[in-house]
C-alpha cells in the first residue's frame, strides 16, 4: 500500500506530487468535462503562462481500450491528434478511477496537490 500511494497509484488517490515528466494517478471518483469549468486540474494547474504546468493530459480506458487526450495549452496539436479519420487519441472528455490516467507536469520542482471534492478537481497544497 505505501509503495501504491508513493507512486499516486492506491486507489483513489486523495492526495499526491506531480514531478517533471509523466505522472499516473488513480482519481478518487468519475469526473466529465463541463464548459466554463476546470477539469480535473485546478487552473493554476494548467496555467499556461507559468513555468510549472501540466502539459499534457491521457486517459487510457480499459473497458474501450481507447485513449483520451487532453493538451490545455496546445489546442491545435489536439485537434490533430484527436480528429481526421482514424485520429491516434479521442477528445479526453470524462475520466473514472478505473481509468489509467497520465499527466506530463513541466515543472523544476515538484507540486504536491490534493483532491478538492467540491470542484472535482486537483488543487496545489502550498
Amino acid at each position: 500500500a505505501d509503495t501504491l500511494s508513493g507512486l499516486n497509484l492506491q486507489r483513489g488517490t486523495q492526495q499526491a506530487t506531480l514531478t517533471q515528466g509523466w505522472n499516473i494517478i488513480t482519481l478518487p471518483e468519475s469526473i466529465t468535462r463541463t464548459q466554463g469549468q476546470d477539469f480535473l486540474l485546478g487552473s493554476t494547474l494548467v496555467d499556461c503562462s507559468a513555468s510549472n504546468r501540466a502539459a499534457t493530459v491521457a486517459a487510457y480506458k480499459p473497458q474501450t481500450k481507447t485513449w483520451g487526450l487532453w493538451m490545455p495549452c496546445n489546442q491545435r496539436q489536439q485537434t490533430e491528434l484527436t480528429t481526421g479519420q482514424n485520429p491516434a487519441y479521442e477528445v479526453l472528455d470524462a475520466i473514472t478511477p478505473a481509468d489509467i490516467t497520465y499527466i506530463y507536469y513541466q515543472t523544476s520542482q515538484s507540486t504536491a496537490i490534493a483532491w478538492d471534492t467540491t470542484t472535482k478537481t486537483y488543487q496545489p497544497t502550498t
